[in-house]
């Protein structure tokens, strides 16, 4: 029997050297949604797109909106030429907070070819 209360103790001291008290308990961080990209931070990524894509002359620009669909979460529209005298070709740009994610030939849903465009500076 006192062997049985002795296990018992033991136990209860095991245990509770492994249990936190709750205001040791870190909750997660709030969910914080992200934001559009700062001037700087769309001009840095546009000349990259640009770059990427090898577009010649001047480009055209949209102001950056939410995405749908795609790998970040803003985007905006650049409509360029890729050879001289060829056809005019939308690109999707995206971007998450600060980061430029990636460009990629416009689609249907990205509706590119919907949006008002002006020079870029």
């Amino acid at each position: 029997m006192m062997a049985m209360r002795v296990l018992t103790v033991a136990l209860c001291v095991v245990l509770a050297g492994c249990s936190m008290a709750m205001d040791e308990i870190s909750r997660p961080p709030p969910y914080v949604p992200p934001s559009p990209p700062s001037l700087t931070a769309q001009t840095k990524g546009l000349q990259n797109a640009i770059k990427t894509e090898k577009l010649l002359g001047a480009v055209q620009v949209s102001e950056v909106r939410t995405a749908d669909n795609g790998p970040g979460r803003y985007v905006i529209c650049i409509a360029g030429h890729q050879k001289d005298g060829s056809d005019t070709g939308y690109f999707a740009v995206f971007f998450e907070n600060e980061d430029y994610k990636d460009v990629r030939p416009a689609v249907m849903y990205d509706f590119c070819e919907k949006q008002s465009y002006h020079p870029m500076n």
